[in-house]
Order: C-alpha cells, then structure tokens, then sequence
C-alpha cells in the first residue's frame, strides 16, 4: 500500500481549471518529485494535500485513510509537514522559537498549565528547546545563528531554519516546495545531502524543483505536470527523455519557425 495516494484530484479557481483528473502514488522510503512549468499545478497538489484547498473531485489517502477532508492541522497530525515556495518563517522570532512553533502539535500542555507555568509544563519546554537545538544542528544551521531573529539570517540558511521547522512536527512525509530556490551550486550540493539524510532517518520526502539537474540526481520517481494534467511519470531516464516532457520544456519542434 502506498503511503501517498493521489486519485482522480481535480482542482479549478471559478473558469481556470488547475488540476484536472490527476493520479499519482508515493511509497514509503521514497524520495519523489513533482515538476512542470510555471502554472503547472505542482504548488495547488501540495495545498490540496496539506488540507489548503479542498478537492472539486478525487480523493487522497495517506497511509491508507482519507485526508482531503481533514484541516490543515489535521492533517499535521497524520504526519505530513510541508515548506513553501516563498519562505513563512517568523521574521521577529529566533531560530529556536520558530522551530518550536513546529513542535507544537506534538506538546501535551494544555492551556491551564501553560498559564500557570507548571512544572510539567517547564519539562516539557526544556525537552522541546533541546530537540529543536537537535534539528537545527542536524539540517548543519549555524548555532551562533540560533538566537538571531529569522529576518536577519542569509537566504540559505532561512531555508534550513524552515525545514528544521517542518521537521519538529516529526512527519513520515515532508512535502518540500522548491527548497533550492535561490541556492548557489554549493548549497544545492549541501541540500541534496540533507534530504537524503532526513529520508534515512525514516521520513519520507516528496519535492517540487525547478532545478532539473538536483532533481535527476537526488529522485527516484519523477511526475511531471502541464497545464494541470500528468503528461509523464518514472524514473529520471525515462522522464527525461520522454517527447512530451521535452516539448513541455523546451516548446514544439517548430516553435523557432
């Protein structure tokens, strides 16, 4: 059984159809990707997964029970995290806080305890800041950094800050949303091995990349959209040289003329 399970999903914003009838399954242990030209729908399948959007038609599973139903925040729950394309961390909160807002969902302390500072609840914080300062040194973020407000950190390394932060709600499926934009070659290396690393640890990675050449080298199974519909689905050897991919791409034969 598939960990992911995409069936039949539709999507459409009033006239402007952006998912049409699309299929597509991702198995546990696996490190997927989604590409496609600009307006493709890769960004709308990541919303309608997180429980953003909801369906027109289609269903998605994961780990064999429904979620397109559920709210975004239950669907963190289940054990999906995700980044964005365009980074969302807390620009006036510091590296260790941002990763906390992540850990939230898997706090147990309610709002009586929160408030009255308990002693459980200290315990509970102090394990909290010890695993977020974990994670930030295990995505290789700069610890004199740590205390910095997330504004003020070099692009790259907000990257890291915000996987770190999809991490800290221990998910068995990360949904990466062009993690590599704006990286300089050396950081796209540094990148490729942190993902194979969080797949290592046991998390499952599914990304959407514009840069062709990390997606080649670091996925196993690539689908590629066009206008909303799946035009190709495989391996990076057969994606690569499929006619409609290319033409996706690059345009027709006789686009010059």
């Amino acid at each position: 059984m598939a960990l992911l399970d995409v069936r039949g999903a539709s999507k459409s914003f009033g006239r402007l159809r952006v998912l049409t009838n699309l299929t597509m399954s991702l198995e546990s242990g696996a490190i997927d990707g989604v590409i496609g030209p600009n307006g493709a729908g890769k960004s709308t399948l990541f919303n309608l997964i997180t429980g953003v959007y909801r369906l027109d038609e289609g269903e998605i599973a994961f780990d064999g029970a429904r979620i397109d139903r559920l709210a975004t925040y239950r669907v963190v729950r289940r054990g999906i995290a995700r980044t964005f394309q365009n980074l969302r961390l807390f620009g006036y909160l510091d590296a260790i806080e941002n990763v906390l807002v992540g850990e939230n969902p898997k706090l147990r302390a309610g709002l009586v305890e929160s408030l009255l500072h308990s002693p459980s609840e200290r315990r509970e914080e102090r394990s909290a800041r010890a695993r977020a300062r974990e994670l930030l040194a295990f995505v290789g973020f700069p610890r004199d950094s740590e205390e910095q407000f997330a504004r003020n950190l070099p692009y790259g390394v907000q990257r890291r800050l915000e996987i770190a932060r999809a991490l800290a709600s221990q998910p068995r499926l990360l949904l990466l949303d062009e993690p590599a934009a704006g990286m300089n070659p050396t950081e796209k290396d540094d990148l490729a091995r942190l993902v194979r690393a969080i797949r290592d640890r046991g998390t499952t990675v599914l990304l959407i990349e514009h840069d062709m050449g990390l997606v080649m080298r670091l996925c196993e199974r690539i689908t590629v959209l066009d206008y909303g519909e799946k035009i190709a689905e495989g391996t990076p050897a057969s994606v690569r040289a499929d006619p409609r991919v290319i033409e996706a791409y690059l345009g027709p034969p006789d686009a010059a003329a």
